[in-house]
């Protein structure tokens, strides 16, 4: 186990919501690698703890994403926190709560000395330092997961709370609420929180008591500041922590929302995935907007083409694309009237969504879904059937 630098330090990783076993729907088939990424990542977590010689490691819930994954994981799991030479503390989440019959109760946990479930909500004394867990017993609640712990008057010893819930008054999630205030009232000189899946608050915008670790796998496109465990530094009791993000993740999910207006921003798109840095570990989201030649729709089926080649996952949402009101000339070409037709048509109800103009598509109106949005993808679809078939 390694031992303390000196009288009071403490050094630890803060590390929450694995989530392992997740679905991972917004990854399409490529689920499965998701999944074996935040494996992979939870690894790097304790790479780090033995790296930078920290005395324990606090999970501070949401190991899992559910008591109904396969069985296997508690093992997998069980064997990369037993490899770390120190103590775990692993607290039982809202996604994975203390309950009978839970994952908590596989034997993988028993095959490793240094792992600790923390089941229940009373002080664990350490080398200088006191434990607080704050075990999760249902996926909902509307109790303070922190409520018992009690008053301090010895301020001799470090104490550092570890619990998995919302802070009360912060965003609109209110489940397992904290109140912010157990810091003060209880004397803590730290508290390891889960449930939130981005690092918070800033830790740039100052000194912080009450953090979150989020996540140390990114799990969807748009989470702010994931894909990170805390090292977290306490020189004694009343000292500040000191707390520095460590990368954990692998995976990178990138959303880039791409207005067209000339037609270059589709060129400089193209190059940018071209020259993509670790294109096998980026899922891709792409939404473009705005208005687009139909001549220039082969630039987007090159981009897909590319980005589905060399992405772990990509998709593009062009929904809210349109095709330019003054960019008629192919629907003479058409090989038939009856399709000149039907292009003219779509054509002036897709321009009508471009220009605003209420009138247009009344004919419409009351049939689902809106023609009116539909009309610009039917007629690009329309022009690359022509496009193919002039090839």
């Amino acid at each position: 186990m390694p031992i303390r630098r000196g009288q009071g330090l403490m050094r630890f990783i803060h590390t929450a919501d694995w989530q392992l076993g997740m679905c991972a729907a917004q990854a399409g088939r490529r689920a499965a690698e998701v999944r074996d990424a935040r494996l992979k990542a939870a690894r790097r977590v304790v790479q780090w703890a033995c790296e930078h010689e920290a005395e324990m490691i606090l999970v501070a819930g949401d190991t899992f994403e559910n008591h109904a994954v396969a069985r296997s994981l508690a093992q997998q799991a069980a064997d990369i926190l037993g490899a770390f030479p120190g103590p775990v503390f692993v607290l039982p989440g809202n996604h994975d709560p203390w309950q009978p019959g839970s994952l908590w109760h596989h034997p993988a946990w028993r095959s490793h000395d240094n792992i600790r479930i923390l089941e229940k909500r009373e002080p664990i004394s350490l080398a200088g330092a006191v434990l607080y867990p704050c075990p999760v017993f249902a996926a909902h609640s509307r109790e303070d997961p922190t409520a018992w712990i009690p008053r301090r008057e010895d301020r001799t010893a470090i104490a550092v709370g570890l619990a998995h819930g919302s802070l009360r008054g912060v965003g609109a999630d209110d489940d397992h609420p904290i109140d912010p205030a157990v810091v003060d009232r209880a004397g803590l000189d730290y508290l390891a929180l889960g449930h939130w899946h981005s690092i918070f608050p800033d830790l740039s915008a100052g000194p912080a008591l009450a953090v979150y670790s989020g996540t140390h796998e990114t799990t969807k496109f748009g989470e702010r500041d994931s894909g990170s465990v805390l090292l977290v530094e306490i020189d004694g009791p009343g000292a500040t922590p000191k707390i520095t993000p460590l990368r954990t993740g692998i995976l990178r999910w990138e959303r880039i929302e791409c207005q067209l207006r000339s037609g270059d921003e589709l060129d400089e798109l193209l190059k940018r995935i071209e020259h993509w840095e670790q294109p096998e570990h980026t899922l891709l989201e792409v939404e473009l907007s705005g208005t687009i030649s139909v001549e220039q729709r082969p630039k987007i089926e090159r981009l897909c083409e590319l980005a589905e080649a060399r992405m772990l996952f990509f998709r593009c949402c062009d929904e809210r694309l349109r095709p330019r009101p003054d960019d008629a000339r192919w629907i003479d070409e058409l090989p038939s009237a009856a399709w000149c037709e039907t292009a003219r048509r779509l054509h002036h109800l897709a321009c009508g969504a471009v220009d605003g103009d209420p009138a247009l598509g009344d004919q419409w109106k009351g049939f689902e879904p809106d023609i009116s949005k539909v009309a610009p993808g039917a007629l690009m679809e329309l022009y690359s059937l022509w496009h193919e078939s002039r090839r």
